[in-house]
């Protein structure tokens, strides 16, 4: 499962009702154009994509397919994959019930007050990161002062839907817009900011992901998914599933996998990183591995890490443990396996 290509930011903050959404009202001057649509892959994000399918072309068994979300961006970056794979695009299906199950009425949505609780759950059990409050006020100094109040006087809170905001909200978004920057080549910050800082700052992006992706979200929208890419673990070949940074932290979520990547924090889930899932059609074993670039060039080249089962410290796990895993975690209510089978 691989997220898109590297993007431009969104041009709409999930603020709380009362504050703007508007990102250039929380920074002294206005955020950098990416010269593309918010939330559209940038020309360098595409063509590190690209390279990223040159890169793996001849490190993955054949015959190689695709599957995509509906959303434009994923759709872009399958394309650019599929090219540097070498493959046409008559190998991509796009699939857009896998990420989207309660928007194609495959299963209802959790209540408000199930998604709000797991968001306080989450909240509650897990740890801040050590930098926490010293990366606030690097964000804080990096974006100045704008029309709205500060980071520290937007008070945090979880909404009736469950999603975490506030003042956290703006650290979240202006890190993401930052490390977006560095994909498409632009100063980071403008030239605020240097790469060592940010990549320790992700932390709080990190953090900020996994309180409003909690279990019962997680499990909502990811049922179906699951079960598709669990049939597709034994078939021969390669699939990949293109998608969000949410699918790679919903696994993360739901069986209990954690990774250090190259560079950046535990648990990252860059543009254009994935988790490999290789399966020993002899030994019936599972090896998990998080893929990632570093932006710096367009080269494609990828850094590798383990991806470790919780339930076994290892990235390793024969197939019936891990179909145990997901069996533990679905709610078989969302799940339709017939879709763009």
């Amino acid at each position: 499962m691989i997220r898109h290509c590297a993007r431009a930011p969104t041009d709409k903050w999930g603020m709380p009702h009362g504050y703007s959404r508007n990102p250039n009202d929380y920074t002294s001057q206005p955020w950098p154009s990416f010269h593309v649509p918010p939330m559209e892959c940038t020309p360098r994000g595409s063509k590190i994509i690209e390279n990223q399918g040159k890169y793996l072309r001849s490190r993955l068994p054949e015959p190689i397919s695709l599957v995509s979300d509906v959303i434009e961006r994923d759709q872009v970056t399958s394309k650019y994959l599929a090219k540097g794979l070498g493959l046409p695009n008559s190998r991509i299906k796009v699939c857009g019930p896998l990420w989207n199950p309660v928007g194609y009425s495959i299963c209802p949505r959790y209540s408000n007050e199930t998604l709000h609780k797991s968001t306080q759950y989450q909240l509650d059990t897990i740890q801040k990161p050590a930098n926490y409050e010293e990366v606030i006020d690097i964000v804080q100094r990096v974006i100045g002062k704008g029309k709205e109040k500060p980071i520290r006087q937007i008070p945090n809170i979880i909404e009736a839907n469950g999603y975490y905001t506030g003042g956290m909200e703006i650290v979240n978004e202006a890190l993401e817009t930052i490390i977006l920057e560095q994909g498409a080549g632009l100063p980071l910050g403008w030239g605020r900011m240097k790469k060592e800082t940010l990549y320790d700052a992700l932390s709080l992006h990190i953090y900020f992901d996994r309180i409003n992706n909690g279990f019962e979200f997680c499990r909502n929208v990811y049922s179906n998914y699951l079960v598709r890419f669990h049939k597709n673990l034994r078939e021969p070949g390669t699939i990949f599933y293109v998608g969000h940074d949410t699918d790679l932290t919903c696994m993360q979520m739901l069986i209990g996998l954690y990774w250090r990547p190259h560079l950046f924090p535990d648990n990252a889930t860059v543009a254009g990183s994935s988790l490999l899932f290789d399966y020993d059609n002899v030994t019936e074993m599972i090896t998990t591995t998080y893929l990632s670039t570093d932006f710096s060039s367009t080269d494609g080249i990828l850094y590798s890490a383990p991806a470790i089962f919780q339930s076994n410290g290892k990235n390793k796990i024969h197939f019936n443990e891990y179909s145990r895993l997901i069996e533990k975690v679905l709610d078989h209510k969302c799940v339709r396996e017939n879709y763009c089978a």
